[in-house]
């Protein structure tokens, strides 16, 4: 399996963990406030990201990492941060469907930053197809989001 294949699995596994989580974030909300959910689901991945970076990272050493990196780093917790918290606000707000159909923004908003921000070249297929998305989108919530469940 070359290496673009392996990504794509792993984007697609990546993809369906997530798409997992609207609906178990969504129960949970009804009794856990949402910095508590954020607090203790955090708390909950330590573990886990210690022990990958104990296991498969061993040998990096937190002094190489250079400045402009721990900037990445600050911005993309920041990032987290805010999306984390418009995330467990709007869930009890809207229905799970709705909620995944806006996240289909995500490979338009990305693609557009990663050829603004990182110089990254955009095909005209893609751009079709970031086009698509879009206006499927538009279609799909045009009659206006449905309501959550209660």
């Amino acid at each position: 399996m070359t290496a673009s294949m392996v990504g794509c699995v792993l984007a697609f596994g990546a993809m369906a963990f997530y798409a997992v989580l609207e609906p178990l974030s969504k129960t949970s909300l009804q009794n856990i406030p949402p910095f508590t959910f954020m607090t203790l689901a955090l708390l909950g991945v330590l573990p886990f990201a210690l022990g990958g970076a104990f296991v498969f990272e061993r040998d990096v050493a937190m002094a190489s990492i250079t400045g402009k990196a721990w900037g990445g780093l600050v911005a993309f917790v920041l990032c987290n941060f805010v999306g984390y918290v418009c995330y467990l606000y709007a869930l009890p707000r809207i229905s799970v469907i709705n909620f995944q159909l806006i996240g289909l923004l995500a490979p338009v908003v990305g693609g557009l930053l990663a050829w603004v921000l990182l110089g990254e070249q955009v095909s005209a297929r893609q751009i079709i197809g970031l086009a698509i998305i879009a206006l499927g989108l538009v279609v799909a919530l045009r009659g206006g989001p449905v309501q959550a469940a209660k």
